[in-house]
């Protein structure tokens, strides 16, 4: 409707059929090719939506177990201050 205003206000109103004809079928075809663009920004926005907050799968890697047993073995500091603490010299 605003595109039509535009043009309308830029242009006088065609008195003839044939012209009134030209300038539905344009205006129409400008309308199908909008709406197809408006499905397509649609789309993309729930794309990005469902990428940024939708749910991921985490898939285990046989890498992230060693790392976890890197941890477990290696001595936590406050541990081994605590321990030193309590040594009997």
């Amino acid at each position: 409707m605003l595109l039509y205003t535009i043009a309308m206000a830029n242009s006088a109103v065609p008195t003839s059929y044939d012209a009134l004809l030209t300038l539905y079928e344009s205006q129409q075809a400008q309308m199908l090719h909008l709406q197809d663009f408006m499905q397509t920004l649609l789309e993309q926005i729930r794309l990005s939506r469902h990428q940024h907050f939708g749910a991921r799968s985490e898939a285990f890697n046989i890498d992230q177990l060693s790392l976890l047993n890197q941890e477990n073995n290696s001595q936590n500091p406050y541990t081994q201050c605590r321990d030193s603490d309590h040594a009997v010299h």
